[in-house]
């Protein structure tokens, strides 16, 4: 199962996650990691955009592991004037985890803090 965090505390947002989706028949084709996948990268994408851009108060943390844990996590603290905007952002994938864990609840957990 996959089990997605997000955490908006302290002025930072915050996504991580943890393990396979289980849903492939064949190592390495499992669609349900590709789709979480999918939509880390998607975040990490826009996080390093808004970093370009000068919006956040420090360095990001990106890392979107292909181990055998299928870990991720993608961390900022965005600068008070880009705050609602990368907000945005997150909401938006995490709505995407919210979908899979609504038509796949089995293979996907999401947890807010």
């Amino acid at each position: 199962m996959i089990q997605v965090y997000f955490t908006d505390a302290g002025g930072e947002l915050r996504v991580d996650m943890l393990g396979h989706g289980d849903l492939g028949n064949m190592e390495g084709l499992d669609v349900m990691c590709a789709a979480a996948t999918t939509l880390a990268n998607t975040l990490a994408m826009s996080v390093m955009t808004m970093d370009e851009g000068g919006c956040l108060e420090e360095e990001a943390t990106i890392y979107i592991g292909d181990d055998a844990e299928g870990k991720a996590r993608i961390l900022c603290k965005p600068k008070p004037q880009c705050y609602s905007v990368l907000k945005t952002v997150y909401a938006t994938v995490v709505n995407g985890f919210i979908m899979l864990s609504r038509i796949y609840p089995e293979h996907v957990a999401l947890v807010t803090e």
